[in-house]
């Protein structure tokens, strides 16, 4: 397979994924606004619950969502349906056994957590409400990589970008502004969400993806759990690692200061994170699609790819990151509200963390893909120590400034520790001076331009419009557009329009 045919097998891919994470993230946002206009410590409590939760479905999962990602399309190539059959089984057995302990547990421990923990009454009942969805929410996290594992890009969009975030927004628009219930309202919008959604993510692999439910007995089933597990625990323990990195902040900060402060750190956060939008568009087909190419052993088309996505984040990311440092005020005002405006700083120091650290999702990849998941798991507990210490120190003198300090030294230290070790692995370096240089004249013109701002939203908007346009000649002139990447941009052009 040549490095077009996979830029048209990812771009088909990832083109789908892409405007299912744009109507994701958009109903995401709504569904933030919805519980933030509530008040920033209605939404603060509700953002330690979910933490909490989110930390424990990562340890649920075991890392074998990854496993399926990587023995699916192996096995698949080697048109081997029973092995098939046994991943899916052995995976699915086991997450549902830990998530369901977890669940059980939270909820019986959820007032000492609450009051221990952080000294709030009120998260009580918001705790036990959401320690239900780390069971389902377990459960349908791996059906939806399942699906991703056979490249049904599309099935994965309809359910989780669209489906579950829809029916979440309307439940939490009923139960917060209709019944009137407040956070509580948020929680069981969520959980309900989540219970829907699984029912209807195993219908839809069942019936279009793979059958798995049958009553067909293979055996092996101990040999396939043993190999997944071996490869997945590994990027278990990465994986809760960054979440602990991804929620420490949110939950250290509701330890030592008020729920409303949380709130307002929970504003900038999501929006910092729109950062993700392309990285995570590529990375859903880029994995499986390059392992393939790696079982065939072509390596030259592997680093290829492997570069140009890099290259493609780092500029896509960079009109983001630019767009988010000089105009924060704007956006968290317009975005969560007047209570919220003093999270603007909170966004620009995250944003330009965020920035690098989402500039090594490839390299991540690149290290799954050639087995070296030891050494993710050892960047990652380097990177959560340090996570942890910082946020600590800052935290209880800085408050949500501190948080945000904390989380951006913490992407920091990832890029530096991947790119340098992916440097050593793969004696590929990604990372060009002149994408550098590029980012540094552009972000400067931008910096001018502003200078001239009158603070209205339109005029805003539009000068970012022309700041892309400016960015897209600038990278022409310098060589950085390639023959392949005006061919992406064509089949994407092509994808939308339909022909």
């Amino acid at each position: 397979m040549s490095e077009t045919d996979s830029l048209k097998k990812i771009v088909k891919g990832s083109s789908i994924v892409f405007i299912g994470i744009f109507i994701s993230k958009f109903l995401a946002y709504v569904y933030r606004l919805l519980i933030a206009r509530v008040g920033p410590e209605q939404y603060g409590l509700f953002s330690i619950a979910l933490g909490l939760t989110g930390i424990l479905v990562t340890i649920s999962v075991l890392g074998l969502n990854l496993g399926l990602m990587r023995y699916i399309p192996f096995f698949k190539g080697k048109e081997d349906n029973e092995k098939i059959l046994l991943t899916i089984r052995e995976s699915l057995k086991l997450t549902a056994a830990i998530s369901l302990f977890f669940s059980i547990l939270v909820f019986f421990l959820s007032e000492k957590i609450s009051i221990g923990l952080f000294n709030n009454h009120e998260l009580i009942p918001i705790l036990k409400i959401m320690s239900l969805s780390i069971f389902f929410g377990t459960l349908t996290f791996m059906l939806y990589d399942l699906m991703i594992a056979f490249q049904k890009a599309k099935y994965h969009v309809l359910i989780k970008n669209f489906f579950e975030n829809a029916i979440k927004i309307v439940l939490t628009f009923i139960l917060i502004y209709i019944i009137g219930i407040g956070a509580l309202g948020a929680a069981y919008g969520y959980l309900f969400s989540l219970i829907i959604s699984l029912f209807v993510a195993i219908y839809m692999v069942n019936k279009y993806v793979f059958r798995f439910i049958t009553i067909k007995k293979i055996y092996g089933g101990i040999k396939i759990r043993k190999e997944l597990v071996s490869y997945s625990m590994p990027l278990m323990f990465s994986d809760l690692s960054i979440s602990i990195i991804v929620w420490t902040d949110t939950l250290i900060l509701g330890h030592f200061r008020s729920a409303t402060e949380v709130g307002i750190y929970n504003a900038a956060l999501p929006t910092a994170h729109l950062m993700y939008l392309i990285p995570y568009a590529l990375m859903m087909l880029f994995l499986p699609v390059l392992t393939e190419s790696y079982s065939k052993g072509e390596k030259e088309v592997l680093n290829s790819i492997y570069l140009r996505v890099t290259k493609w984040i780092f500029f896509t990311n960079l009109m983001l990151v630019s767009f988010f440092v000089l105009f924060s005020r704007i956006i968290m005002k317009n975005l969560f509200g007047q209570e919220y405006i003093s999270g603007n700083i909170v966004l620009i120091i995250l944003s330009l963390g965020l920035f690098l650290g989402y500039l090594i999702e490839p390299t991540e990849r690149m290290f799954m893909i050639l087995k070296k998941t030891k050494t993710i798991f050892l960047i990652t507990i380097s990177v959560l120590v340090s996570s942890l210490s910082l946020n600590f120190m800052l935290i209880p003198i800085y408050g949500m400034i501190g948080a945000a300090i904390a989380a951006a030294i913490t992407q920091i230290l990832i890029f530096l520790l991947y790119a340098v070790s992916g440097y050593i692995i793969t004696k590929i370096n990604p990372f060009k001076f002149k994408y550098f240089l590029n980012a540094l004249i552009l972000l400067s013109v931008l910096g001018f331009i502003k200078y001239f701002f009158s603070g209205n939203l339109l005029i805003m908007l539009l000068m970012f419009m022309g700041y892309i346009l400016l960015s897209i000649l600038l990278l022409a002139i310098t060589n950085i557009i390639e023959k392949e990447d005006i061919l992406f941009i064509k089949l994407i052009l092509k994808k939308i329009s339909g022909n």
